[in-house]
């Protein structure tokens, strides 16, 4: 009984001490919420400290895609030599901190917002494995934060998030002038 005391204790504690940190970075809050990446389903106060202490600066990513490639849940496929790899897993290149937080971000959004758990079954239906389904899932949340996060504007689920053509991956004709 004593312990468990303790350990809520502790938790507070803590909870009170990001809530102090969170105020000191952002100041007080104007509006409801603190940052308007608070509004995305998924995101508190734990994973909030955590995006805003591990990417710091959005502008320093001029897409979502790179976004994706810092937090390591990008795709990569290990070919070494004249080996032709065929299965594909994520790169782990970036921060585990900011994928670690990304992944709880996924996983209570999956089980708070009807939209993202319809995302994350669609890709169960779809055949695949449940990891596979939250990366899937986690890449979406860094394009919805992303988007939020450059904006300014809270979280609309009604807002499309226009994909803009990325140079690197684009086919031949892609500088090609449309007359």
């Amino acid at each position: 009984m004593a312990q468990t005391q303790f350990v809520e204790q502790q938790i507070e504690t803590v909870d009170k001490a990001i809530e102090d940190a969170l105020t000191e970075v952002l100041g007080a809050p104007q509006s409801p919420y603190r940052h308007p990446m608070e509004t995305v389903p998924g995101v508190g106060p734990v994973v909030l400290a955590t995006l805003l202490g591990e990417i710091a600066d959005i502008r320093a990513f001029p897409s979502a895609n790179q976004l994706i490639a810092y937090a390591g849940i990008d795709a990569s496929v290990s070919e070494p030599g004249e080996f032709q790899g065929s299965r594909m897993h994520i790169s782990k290149r970036g921060s585990p901190y900011l994928r670690r937080a990304l992944w709880h971000c996924a996983h209570n959004a999956r089980l708070s917002d009807p939209r993202m758990s319809a995302y994350y079954q669609n890709k169960i239906h779809a055949g695949k494995h449940p990891k596979v389904a939250q990366v899937a899932l986690m890449r979406k949340m860094v394009v919805v934060l992303y988007h939020v996060w450059k904006s300014g504007q809270p979280y609309d689920p009604e807002t499309k998030t226009t994909k803009q053509p990325d140079p690197f991956m684009a086919g031949p004709g892609y500088l090609r002038s449309p007359c």
